[in-house]
């Protein structure tokens, strides 16, 4: 690879796709390109650093703000370890696109192995021990639980450019385009605080 790297050769190199790297080059957590347009060149540590992101964020399910804690003060030697490591590491499966919905999306996790196989049956007889699963497999399982066996809907196109953003944690939030009234905005605020109940570990 040449050694300032395109935008297209870092995609190439890790995997990663381009809307997920601009992200993070927003985040601090890759380096800025060096120059601009189309074929803007990357300083030469952008690969290096990329990788080590995805060893942390897809192998290890570390928060972005901690990467970008963990990448700001590690040593070169530690990035290029971490790199190396970087081909074990899959990508997450994107939410949205045509078709998809929230089963879809975790029938995708399931399929990269985030939950490890753990079932449905098996999370709700621990719920009361948190140790025993993690906060992620705990709000898949409620997802599907809630769901049960009916089909997503389909989502209609929106042209609303109005938004509403409920927070779950720093880390995860829901967004809603369109207005919504004094119950809808209600209902949703119980659906942020029934997420962060089960992310957080709480009763």
């Amino acid at each position: 690879m040449a050694s300032d790297p395109t935008l297209d050769d870092l995609v190439a190199a890790s995997g990663i796709n381009a809307r997920t790297i601009r992200s993070w080059i927003d985040q601090g957590i890759v380096p800025r390109p060096l120059t601009t347009g189309p074929r803007a060149a990357y300083p030469a540590d952008a690969l290096p650093r990329l990788l080590a992101a995805k060893t942390l964020r897809y192998g290890h399910g570390m928060s972005l703000p901690d990467i970008r804690q963990e990448l700001t003060n590690a040593p070169f030697a530690r990035i290029e370890e971490l790199a190396a490591r970087a081909a074990a590491a899959t990508p997450l499966p994107e939410a949205g696109g045509s078709g998809s919905g929230a089963l879809q999306y975790l029938a995708g996790l399931r399929k990269a192995g985030v939950f490890r196989g753990v079932d449905v049956p098996k999370v709700r007889e621990t719920e009361a021990e948190p140790a025993a699963a993690s906060a992620l497999e705990r709000l898949a399982a409620s997802m599907e639980a809630l769901a049960g066996d009916r089909r997503p809907p389909r989502a209609k196109p929106s042209r609303a450019k109005t938004q509403t953003v409920f927070p779950v944690t720093p880390d995860v939030e829901i967004v809603v385009r369109g207005e919504l009234g004094p119950e809808e905005t209600a209902l949703y605020e119980r659906i942020a605080e029934h997420f962060r109940t089960i992310l957080t570990g709480g009763s």
